[in-house]
């Protein structure tokens, strides 16, 4: 299988850049094969757990996690502020194991603090958050609890992208995949209906990545904590965070004016389309960039990359449209009757994910170059997202789901535009 995704990389990339593959791109292709076959697994049953979920628990209560995950989205921020980000940024930089280690376990320290502070004070407040959100204090218990155990999950990713150590990631998101798999089937075996059996399934998905990932690279984890260093990372997580919960806003800023405005039937029927279509381009994203980010951040003539993105990509937009929109079908399809199929729905989700793939290349590439990149992606995240809220509010409540999915793909463009426009600077040759 991961010779098969090997060669598939390498035959595509002759085909686009019209030459052979350099050292660099061989090596690339080899750990997004291992990344790819475990992922690949992974979204599998990702995908068929959530899609159990909407048919079993229906509308109602799956848009009740859906809520609770949007909520946890803009929660989690608190948590990490960009460290995860810094830490694959200045660790896939570095050889040596003590500068590793040291990169590894002040960022490690740092997320312990904030995710126990941020926890406290929201625990402290959650009446007023949850006034804020416009959702029930319940349900907001339960997204502090997720926000809690995905930051986790994501820190753990993080160290295991800074290290490369892409066999390993693999086979922990296998791990993964059955988990969530197992619980949610067993939850339903013992007929608990309700958003608690998918969100306890994903929980613990988190959970068991947190700590295998805590054994596996213990050596790495240790009680030092440079403050230098720790100073470094903050500031450049800083600018990660600032763009992280503005892209969160316009991921997520939808559902909750779509709960406000039409319930949180709703929401779960809006969370089928976005499962379809914006989550699943961005979980084969994601897999892409466990092997990408890294790899540019440690590649010091960064034009070259840039000039091969910029092949690409009118070849991606053309030819990835199709079967993204027929892909997208077929999942809703598979939600069930109660989750009604429009087309013109589909045709902007279709639009808006493509352009969230595009969107995610030039964003972490421009946040491998540097603090530069990473503040320039950070103002374009944020325009977006004021521009996206701005539109959702307006038209959500006259025509629905359709105006959340125009909102999205003109965040999406006018996140690309920025970035794209004051790129210059950025570059190393």
């Amino acid at each position: 299988m991961k010779n098969v995704i090997d060669k598939i990389v390498q035959n595509t990339y002759r085909l686009i850049f019209g030459d052979e593959p350099a050292i660099t791109i061989n090596r690339f292709a080899r750990d997004l094969s291992f990344v790819a076959v475990g992922f690949g697994i992974s979204a599998i049953l990702g995908l068929a757990t959530q899609i159990m979920a909407g048919r079993i628990l229906g509308p109602l209560e799956y848009g009740k996690y859906s809520l609770i995950q949007a909520v946890s989205f803009f929660i989690s921020f608190t948590m990490l502020l960009g460290v995860a980000t810094a830490l694959i940024k200045y660790s896939s930089e570095k050889s040596n194991f003590d500068d590793r280690q040291r990169i590894i376990s002040t960022s490690y320290l740092l997320f312990i603090f904030l995710a126990v502070v941020s926890s406290i004070f929201l625990s402290i407040f959650y009446n007023v958050i949850s006034s804020i959100f416009g959702i029930p204090a319940e349900l907001l218990i339960y997204a502090i609890i997720f926000s809690l155990l995905a930051s986790s999950y994501t820190i753990s990713v993080a160290i295991a992208q800074g290290l490369k150590e892409m066999k390993v990631l693999s086979i922990l998101q296998i791990i993964y995949g059955i988990s969530g798999f197992l619980t949610f089937l067993f939850l339903i075996y013992l007929k608990v209906f309700t958003f608690q059996a998918i969100l306890l399934a994903s929980s613990i998905n988190y959970f068991i990545v947190f700590v295998l990932t805590a054994v596996v690279f213990r050596k790495y984890l240790s009680f030092n904590f440079d403050k230098i260093l720790a100073k470094k990372i903050l500031k450049y997580g800083f600018f990660a965070s600032m763009g992280l919960i503005a892209y969160v806003v316009y991921s997520n800023f939808d559902r909750l004016i779509i709960n406000k405005f039409l319930g949180a039937s709703a929401v779960g029927v809006y969370g089928s389309y976005y499962v379809a279509f914006i989550a699943s381009a961005g979980f084969i994203f994601s897999i892409f960039n466990l092997v990408f980010f890294p790899m540019v951040s440690g590649i010091k003539d960064k034009e070259a990359i840039l000039k091969k993105i910029n092949r690409i990509v009118p070849k991606l937009s053309l030819f990835a449209a199709l079967p993204v929109l027929l892909f997208g079908i077929v999942v809703l399809k598979l939600y069930g009757d109660r989750y009604q199929l429009n087309f013109w729905l589909c045709l902007l989700f279709d639009i808006a994910s493509v352009l969230s793939v595009i969107n995610g290349i030039y964003v972490w590439y421009m946040n491998a170059t540097g603090e530069r990149g990473i503040k320039i992606t950070a103002i374009a995240a944020i325009l977006a997202a004021i521009v996206n809220v701005v539109i959702n509010i307006s038209l959500i409540p006259i025509i629905g789901f359709l105006g959340a999915a125009i909102a999205s793909i003109l965040a999406y463009i006018i996140s690309i535009f920025i970035t794209l426009y004051y790129k210059k600077g950025c570059i190393v040759k």
